[in-house]
């Protein structure tokens, strides 16, 4: 079971609605941002199901080449 695939596709939209995060990583990729993750192999293995698999408590961070997705703890209510 996914646990935290909907609160990183949240965290994405609303970043993307602030307009200060995902616009560097969508001008570089203009692909869905998780369907460009998982195609990443490092991420589309164990370490990449470890992430989403795991409840998040103080928050995470995901970093993709030379972009880092910080997701908060206090997102993981919502």
């Amino acid at each position: 079971m996914i646990v935290n695939k909907e609160l990183v596709e949240k965290t994405i939209a609303l970043r993307e609605q602030k307009n200060d995060f995902v616009k560097e990583f969508s001008i570089r990729y203009k692909d869905s941002p998780i369907d460009k993750w998982q195609e990443f192999e490092i991420y589309s293995g164990k370490i990449f199901q470890k992430i989403y698999e795991t409840p998040i408590v103080d928050g995470v961070k995901l970093k993709f080449r030379y972009v880092t997705l910080c997701i908060n703890g206090r997102h993981s209510n919502k």
